[in-house]
């Protein structure tokens, strides 16, 4: 199995996605490499996991403002030997005629695409889905004889694992250390847990990214002053859990 990382591209950072919701994407903060510098961010996805592919999505070319071309073609000039899936939307960017690049043709970008059959001569299709394919009837008009490899994505769940809520936890998290809740000369020491509970009809993604994150730096602060006491969980064991009965 060949597992393809996939960097989102934002205002020259390394984003994390948020189930599609693009307004909502913020620079990633990982223990990783502890940088959202896109250069950065792909040596160490190389250096961690040696991919033979990876895909690149430009978002601010794909909303039509701005773009990221130059850091593009500074990751392709870098590493040479990987091959670059680019998704840049329905622009046509003669600098990103590269040996290791293929374009990503998304239906989310075709309708606005005259001639999409060969826009770029070396390309790939992206059925983009959320609440039905995303310009579903524009692929109707795909070159029939199309024999390269298609992308399956599902919008919705781009950047999950309940995306929102994990990306929450993180910058709550990171917060804390910034802020010496967390001391920082004693962060790579301490274990984390987080239980998070999302209801199955959550479908607001900012209240479950506000939720989650008020709610994982308060346990925080909490935990580090040593509250709740014994004596006041004792004296509140009565509270109802909402999903008790």
């Amino acid at each position: 199995m060949n597992i393809i990382p996939a960097i989102d591209i934002k205002g020259g950072m390394v984003v994390r996605a948020m189930g599609g919701n693009r307004k909502y994407y913020q620079p990633v903060h990982i223990s990783l490499n502890q940088s959202s510098d896109p250069i950065v961010f792909t040596r160490k996805i190389v250096q961690l996991y040696h991919p033979s592919v990876i895909y690149l999505a430009d978002l601010d070319s794909l909303n039509n403002d701005g773009d990221n071309t130059n850091i593009i073609i500074e990751l392709c000039n870098l590493f040479k030997n990987i091959i670059f899936w680019v998704d840049v939307g329905n622009r046509k960017i003669s600098s990103l005629e590269k040996n290791n690049i293929i374009h990503v043709m998304c239906s989310e970008c075709l309708k606005k695409i005259k001639n999409f059959n060969y826009i770029y001569k070396n390309h790939i299709y992206s059925y983009d889905y959320k609440d039905g394919i995303i310009g579903f009837k524009y692929f109707q008009k795909l070159d029939s004889k199309y024999k390269n490899k298609i992308i399956l994505m599902n919008m919705s769940d781009v950047g999950t694992s309940n995306g929102p809520a994990q990306a929450a936890v993180a910058r709550a998290v990171t917060e804390c250390v910034e802020d010496g809740t967390i001391p920082a000369d004693e962060a790579d020491d301490i274990f984390i847990c987080v239980g998070v509970f999302i209801h199955w009809d959550a479908d607001d993604n900012k209240r479950i990214y506000d939720y989650n994150f008020e709610a994982t730096k308060m346990a925080i602060k909490n935990a580090v002053s040593g509250e709740p006491k014994a004596q006041d969980v004792v004296a509140k064991k009565a509270t109802e859990h909402p999903f008790e009965k």
